[in-house]
């Protein structure tokens, strides 16, 4: 007589199975959740880079600003922000 014989998966590994793919999906949204999660430090970068990007336009808006007064003050009055900067060192000018 031929023995039959079972081919398939049991309930105990299915319950095994599933049992790690809850544990890995705790482990994965307390790491995107959590206070020092995946989303809380790429809302902090995101925050950083636009102050960053506001810092820098202000920045740049005083130099231009210091530059125009630099070319009101000139001998040329017809110089261009080009010419400013062949004629003077525009480090000493932007760093103020």
């Amino acid at each position: 007589m031929r023995r039959k014989t079972n081919e398939g998966i049991t309930l105990i590994a299915l319950v095994i199975t599933i049992i790690v793919l809850l544990i890995l999906a705790g482990v994965t949204l307390v790491t995107l959740t959590d206070n020092n999660g995946l989303l809380t430090k790429s809302n902090n970068a995101r925050i950083i880079s636009k102050l960053s990007t506001v810092d820098e336009n202000i920045r740049l808006y005083k130099a231009a600003k210091r530059i125009d007064k630099e070319i009101e003050n000139s001998e040329n009055p017809d110089a261009t922000n080009e010419d400013l900067i062949k004629d003077r060192n525009i480090k000493r000018i932007c760093n103020r």
